[in-house]
């Protein structure tokens, strides 16, 4: 694969870094295959297209999972913390 086959590398990376372990590999190899093929049928510029529009449309599911995830974590050390100071 060129280096144009391939989907912008930092927004992926950026992507890939709110996935499990598991989840990346099969992401990474979903949105290389539809980019190549969106590549080979309607050019550059629509797989780039396609491809950012997928970035922005995902960004605030993963950044308010994220988020709920830190949230939950916080409360969870915030409880054992006033367990601890009670002892």
């Amino acid at each position: 694969m060129n280096k144009k086959a391939c989907p912008p590398k930092r927004a992926l990376t950026f992507l890939l870094g709110f996935m499990d372990q598991e989840e990346q590999e099969s992401f990474k190899e979903y949105v290389s295959s539809v980019y190549g093929e969106i590549l080979n049928t309607k050019g550059l510029k629509a797989a780039r297209r396609w491809f950012w529009s997928q970035f922005i449309r995902s960004l605030p599911g993963l950044v308010i999972t994220s988020m709920l995830g830190g949230i939950s974590m916080l409360k969870n050390y915030l409880k054992i913390a006033l367990r601890n100071i009670s002892r």
